[in-house]
């Protein structure tokens, strides 16, 4: 069969389906296997003008299906993958309109039943839109509207992992700068419910951990005058867990003990990679930081490094209470993510952050009642 990218989607899909007619006269019922394997979709369908927008509103009409149209989450539309691939090299190929199609199908799919294919569509869809963004910067202000709602709405939910890409995708040239800084502004403000101190641990807290975190490394400035107050939140989250989980601890061990501790230690781990990359974004290499503000970071950075090490030494970090109600386990993805958070501090030259990591751990058997600074 042959074709071109100057190839009607339609024409070409018609070719095929001629050939799978007049080859399976000729082969025997085990061989059609074969052949329909051969002749899956290769990743030039998506070159052919309206192939890719065909097959999103495809996606979309299963989607829309139910949860027989496309199966569970490891069954999730297959040409979505590939459509990502070719997205990564030829981001003209996605049509906006039958993208936020799929997405608000995807959207609907996944409120509908969390654990199903429509979960894994809208990971899928929002990786689209990240590697796509370059097209759909000019893409029509009613289009890029409509996407970028499904965008803060993902941000403001309670999947991390939706949350998280959404941020990505709001970080790009999607985001045009008219419009970029009031965005933020009341994403921020979304976000910062979330992590009132009357808020509780649980999906919405890591959700906003999550998207914030993206925020203060990839775009610092998008979160605007209330950086201070919102990393001092997220300070309050971090150093709580102890205490929290110490109250579990002393209350038994039920269920809901244990399951309140876990949602507190994720919600650490997400605390701790959030300032972490608070210090990063501050840093870096296409900002301008304003008077002062040098020494500021300077400062910040050496106290989250000396943070860092008192959770790998757990010199006070958790309290006996603390411990046995978290877990070893817990204990160690959070000192694992302390040692990641450090090593990506030292990286960053303007934090001039030296760490003596031996001594640092090696407790003191005679500590100095004044050390030296």
């Amino acid at each position: 069969m042959l074709s071109s990218p100057s190839s009607e989607y339609d024409e070409v899909q018609a070719a095929d389906a001629a050939l799978r007619k007049t080859m399976a006269q000729r082969l025997k019922p085990e061989q059609l296997a074969l052949l329909s394997m051969i002749m899956a979709r290769p990743a030039m369908w998506f070159l052919w003008r309206s192939g890719a927008q065909q097959l999103l509103k495809e996606v979309a009409e299963q989607l829309r299906s139910g949860p027989g149209g496309v199966g569970d989450d490891e069954d999730s539309p297959s040409t979505l993958p590939l459509l990502l691939d070719v997205a990564s090299e030829f981001p003209a190929v996605v049509e906006e309109e039958a993208l936020v199609e799929a997405m608000q199908a995807a959207v609907r799919s996944a409120t509908t039943d969390s654990k199903g294919a429509g979960r894994g569509a809208l990971l899928q869809l929002l990786r689209i839109v990240h590697a796509a963004n370059p097209k759909l910067a000019q893409a029509p202000a009613s289009s890029r509207k409509a996407l970028i709602a499904l965008l803060c709405q993902q941000a403001c939910a309670k999947d991390a992992a939706c949350g998280k890409l959404a941020a990505q995708c709001l970080t790009t040239q999607l985001l045009v700068p008219s419009i970029r800084e009031k965005t933020f502004a009341l994403l921020v403000t979304k976000l910062t419910a979330a992590l009132s101190a009357a808020s509780r641990a649980g999906p919405q807290q890591h959700c906003a951990l999550s998207v914030l975190a993206v925020l203060a490394k990839r775009s610092p400035e998008a979160l605007g005058a209330e950086a201070p107050a919102l990393i001092k939140q997220v300070k309050l989250i971090f150093e709580q867990r102890g205490a929290a989980a110490g109250a579990a601890a002393q209350g038994g061990t039920s269920s809901s003990a244990a399951a309140s501790v876990k949602a507190r230690c994720e919600s650490q781990l997400l605390a701790l990679k959030v300032l972490a990359n608070a210090a990063i974004g501050s840093c870096a290499a296409n900002r301008t930081p304003a008077e002062g503000e040098s020494a500021q970071n300077l400062a910040f950075g050496k106290k989250l490094a000396e943070l860092m090490l008192k959770v790998l030494a757990k010199r006070g970090a958790f309290g006996a209470a603390a411990d046995a109600a978290a877990g070893s386990a817990q204990q160690g993805q959070l000192r694992l993510a302390a040692a990641c958070a450090l090593l990506k501090l030292l990286r960053v030259s303007q934090l001039q952050i030296e760490v003596h990591l031996m001594e640092a751990l090696t407790p003191n058997p005679n500590p100095s009642p004044n050390p030296t600074p």
